[in-house]
């Protein structure tokens, strides 16, 4: 996403961002049973059927013990696709991310003196459609290091950037004038905003534009991106060198491999394939979160459980009445589907209020807590699937736990099913 910055954002620490996430779930907790009692009543005056008016309106009456058990239902379940979100988004963000920077097919590191000799026989083959440089220096600040990296300005170059902010021309800015590319870490740290004047270290200097703010997950220091002809000016052939390159087709891609290892005897750490840069970053990724969605997991299987118990222990406290109910007229079928259905609805209800909730908290999550902890932010992404198998699996627990005490009460006769709820 790119636009200008018109303001910045407040900042805030992790004692204000777990502060305000805490606050939220308090609010929200306290506020969602009269708001269920005022939309019972609201759909009781609004449905013609006498069955219908009763169910909300004893529905509504029953939230007096029922609303602690929909609270915890609710924060439990908005608390799950809170994790789920920020993960999901995180891994989303990443795969995103590498797509971008790992564009070319091929990706080698030669010695300096070896570069412009392995760049003149690949733009020679018929295989390769494309070869970009690019240059890499590390700096040394009171700060902290900070890398620099030319870019070139070709469109490829550009589509492989992950813009966070940008003003409406940085591409042509960064390579006509006096502008650079900061990485979101680096614009946090020295809270630089778009279009601001920045000093940077010798021999780089002043007078520098912020012309963009990219996303940058692949590095424990700051890095900011300046076009190939300043660099040049600044460090004609000195720094770290690299070559990507773009084939006509990757089934190509062990050929021009294996032609420019025996050619000029580089080593295979030089050399990488961009299929196998992604399968391996990927996988350490996955590796590293399967322990936080097992825990997601276990979190909201034990919420169900506990939900269940408390649930079917309610609706015990409520045979009497539903005794009562069968000896006034009321069929087994009615009673269960009141039962079940009761429930149902406050579930339906709680669920519609924690998916929003449940998002604001990843929001919080993402905006906050992350952007202090690691020094950068992210896109966040919604996963429907994810989100229906988690509410759909809750309610028919709910739907079970309300409708199987009153099948047990019909299996009875209606008169000693009222002599024993007494």
């Amino acid at each position: 996403m790119t636009g200008v910055q018109t303001c910045a954002l407040p900042i805030y620490d992790h004692t204000v961002g777990f502060s305000i996430i805490a606050l939220v779930l308090v609010a929200a907790g306290l506020l969602m049973p009269f708001l269920m009692w005022w939309l019972f009543h609201g759909l009781a005056r609004c449905i013609p059927s006498m069955r219908g008016r009763w169910l909300f309106t004893d529905a509504a009456a029953s939230l007096t013990f029922r609303g602690v058990a929909a609270m915890a239902f609710m924060l439990a379940l908005s608390s799950n696709i809170g994790m789920e979100t920020m993960v999901g988004s995180f891994r989303q963000s990443t795969e995103t991310w590498l797509e971008q920077r790992l564009s070319a097919d091929l990706y080698v590191r030669p010695t300096v003196n070896l570069t412009p000799k392995i760049s003149k026989w690949l733009e020679q083959q018929p295989e390769v459609s494309q070869v970009w440089w690019q240059w890499r220096k590390k700096i040394e600040t009171p700060k902290g290091d900070l890398q620099v990296v030319s870019i070139g300005d070709s469109e490829g170059e550009k589509d492989g950037l992950s813009m966070k902010l940008s003003l409406p021309y940085y591409w042509q800015d960064i390579h006509d004038s006096r502008s650079v590319l900061v990485s979101e870490s680096l614009s946090l740290r020295n809270k630089w905003s778009l279009g601001q004047e920045v000093t940077l270290p010798l021999p780089l200097g002043a007078k520098w534009k912020v012309a963009g703010i990219y996303y940058d997950y692949g590095n424990p220091y700051g890095q900011i991106l300046i076009s190939t002809p300043n660099w040049k000016q600044l460090w004609p052939k000195e720094g770290d060198v690299g070559l990507a390159i773009h084939l006509t087709s990757s089934k190509f891609s062990k050929l021009i491999l294996r032609e420019i290892g025996q050619r000029f005897h580089l080593s295979p750490e030089r050399v990488k394939n961009n299929s196998d840069l992604l399968k391996r970053a990927m996988k350490v990724f996955d590796r590293t979160f399967v322990v936080t969605d097992t825990l997601s997991k276990l979190t909201l299987l034990v919420a169900i459980c506990g939900l269940f118990v408390a649930t079917l222990s309610g609706e015990d406290s409520r045979l009497r009445q539903f005794a009562l109910l069968r000896c006034l007229g009321l069929t087994g079928r009615e009673l269960v589907i009141l039962g079940g259905g009761q429930r149902l609805v406050i579930g339906i209800v709680t669920a519609m209020m924690a998916l929003p909730l449940g998002i604001l908290l990843a929001k919080f999550l993402i905006d906050i807590i992350l952007k202090h902890s690691f020094g950068w932010t992210m896109p966040i992404y919604y996963f429907p699937s994810a989100y229906i198998t988690t509410l759909v699996s809750a309610l028919v627990v709910l739907l079970i736990a309300g409708a199987w005490p009153v099948w047990r009460l019909v299996k009875r006769s209606a008169m000693r099913s009222l002599r024993g709820s007494f």
